[in-house]
């Protein structure tokens, strides 16, 4: 029997809080994907915990939801009913719950059986919730549910895509360590934004390599 009055324990729970904030929190999804590529640990963490999580998302097959609305039953008086009984009842919350996702569904009942739908009328919640009232309360898990899976899928999609930067070997090293020494060489020499280079102050002279480091990182990419 499913363990409907505690908390369920996603993947997404088992995460570290700061990959859990990307993946949830209403920060800009293209933000928090690039935080996470640009963070070797939490794109590692996510590798591990992202199977996992995407199938926490999946929405219930109309079996589960069955089984969660039987195992529900006998706590709130309905445990006399017989099966054929039970499906006729609970067909309705079949459909009505279609979209979401078991753990979501399970929430639900955690939440119901808190008095969070009705806290000023905490006695409503001693009564078997409708299909719209499990809804409203499976809502939030699976709004967070479908937020990380989505981001977690994109997430790995984008590391997939751009793979990991080559090592560089010795000779490519010294070539780039020449580009670097000539460019060095070149600002040195001519004016710097109508500035001679005796003359340029440290500002200027970083806003010209700004300019042309560009220049260094295309001659090692096309190596």
């Amino acid at each position: 029997m499913l363990d409907l009055w505690t908390p369920a324990d996603p993947a997404l729970a088992r995460c570290t809080p700061e990959l859990r904030r990307l993946l949830t929190t209403g920060e800009d999804a293209r933000l928090a994907v690039w935080r996470i590529l640009h963070a070797p640990v939490l794109l590692g963490e996510l590798r591990e915990m992202a199977e996992p999580m995407i199938k926490d998302a999946y929405v219930a097959f109309p079996t589960e939801i069955m089984a969660i609305m039987t195992d529900a039953a006998p706590k709130y008086g309905l445990a006399d009913l017989a099966p054929d009984q039970l499906a006729s009842l609970f067909a309705v919350y079949v459909e009505a719950l279609a979209d979401m996702p078991t753990l979501a569904i399970r929430a639900a009942f955690v939440r119901w059986g808190n008095s969070e739908l009705y806290p000023k009328n905490p006695g409503r919640h001693a009564f078997f919730p409708k299909p719209a009232e499990l809804h409203k309360l499976a809502e939030p898990t699976r709004t967070e549910l479908f937020k990380a899976a989505s981001r977690a899928k994109r997430a790995l999609q984008e590391s997939e895509e751009k793979g990991p930067r080559p090592e560089m070997a010795p000779e490519e090293r010294a070539h780039v360590a020449d580009l670097v020494r000539n460019l060095a060489q070149e600002l040195r020499a001519k004016p710097t934004h109508g500035v001679s280079a005796s003359s340029a102050t440290p500002h200027a002279m970083a806003e010209e390599i700004r300019r042309t480091a560009a220049m260094v990182d295309n001659e090692a990419e096309a190596i």
